[in-house]
């Protein structure tokens, strides 16, 4: 019987897949521990979990180009049963490994068969209940099923269970801002704390990750999202963002997020310099609403 500990089998295969995991994998990084010598049925289940793995991603490369747009709506699925059913193989000679259970989790959402995914999360957390990926995975499907209180207790235990990884922060905050108003009614956080935290898991996801433009965007956005926002911490967010665009375009949709700030702290002709400087046609509807805030506004 395969031990239940999955550690060593963990470290070691998150090596061994290092170079075919995408870059944003929310896979945890492997742990600065020298990988253990696996035994020869770990190292056999590695290098067919490696394969599939492999051939995976291949095939969500071919569906999601033209390679294969000739192919029928069963044709696609088939390709995609094949990789399930090599999933079902492994697992049906390795039941207690819960990473194999992860990866086949992770595959089963990228094709949208969420509650089936879900389930094998199920099963890999009771093998393996300490693990921040699998109490992510269940977090974001209670989310998206509405279980506000199941969702909150395990995104924020990913990010304990893992504080080094970005994704679980910036998850963590979107989670929190989408549901701050629900989770206020129901007193499981007042609205202030929820604030706080939200804000909190956006800085650290653009702390450990500072150059995923993404993050920083997300945590200046942050501040329009709070009930009571610091306008001041809110312009220092967006004027850090500034130098890190590469594109004008980039640049004109801060100065208007600039401009809502900078009316906010009452400096209303910097903002109308910001908004008379954006010119994009698509942009005017936004310059619009922020000339309806300026001080003299028509």
């Amino acid at each position: 019987m395969p031990s239940t500990d999955p550690r060593a089998y963990w470290i070691a295969l998150l090596v061994a897949l290092a170079t075919i995991l995408p870059a944003r994998s929310a896979t945890p990084p492997p742990s600065s521990a020298p990988p253990q010598q696996l035994s020869p049925a770990e190292a056999a289940a590695a290098k067919t979990l490696s394969e599939i793995l492999d051939d995976q991603k291949k095939l969500l490369e071919s569906l999601q180009s033209d390679e294969t747009k000739h192919l029928s709506k069963s044709e696609k699925e088939q390709r995609i049963l094949s990789i399930a059913k090599r999933y079902e193989a492994m697992l049906g000679k390795r039941p207690d490994d819960p990473t194999a259970m992860i990866f086949y989790g992770k595959f089963l959402r990228l094709v949208d068969a969420r509650e089936e995914a879900n389930r094998w999360f199920l099963k890999a957390d009771a093998l393996a209940p300490k693990l921040a990926v699998i109490k992510h995975q269940l977090g974001v499907y209670a989310a998206e099923e509405g279980r506000i209180v199941a969702a909150l207790d395990l995104l924020e235990t990913a990010t304990q269970l893992e504080p080094r990884t970005a994704i679980y922060h910036y998850h963590f905050g979107e989670f929190l801002a989408t549901y701050n108003k629900l989770i206020a009614h129901d007193k499981l956080l007042s609205r202030e704390a929820c604030d706080a935290r939200m804000q909190d898991a956006f800085r650290s996801a653009t702390e450990l990750a500072p150059t995923e433009i993404t993050y920083l965007w997300r945590h200046a956005q942050s501040f329009f999202d709070c009930e009571k926002p610091n306008w001041f911490k809110a312009l220092t967010a967006w004027e850090r963002l500034a130098p890190k665009l590469k594109t004008p375009r980039e640049h004109e949709v801060l100065g208007l997020y600039k401009a809502r700030v900078l009316i906010e702290l009452g400096r209303s002709s910097e903002a109308k310099q910001l908004v008379d400087a954006s010119k994009s046609p698509e942009l005017e509807t936004s310059r619009t609403r922020l000339r309806a805030l300026l001080p003299n506004a028509p």
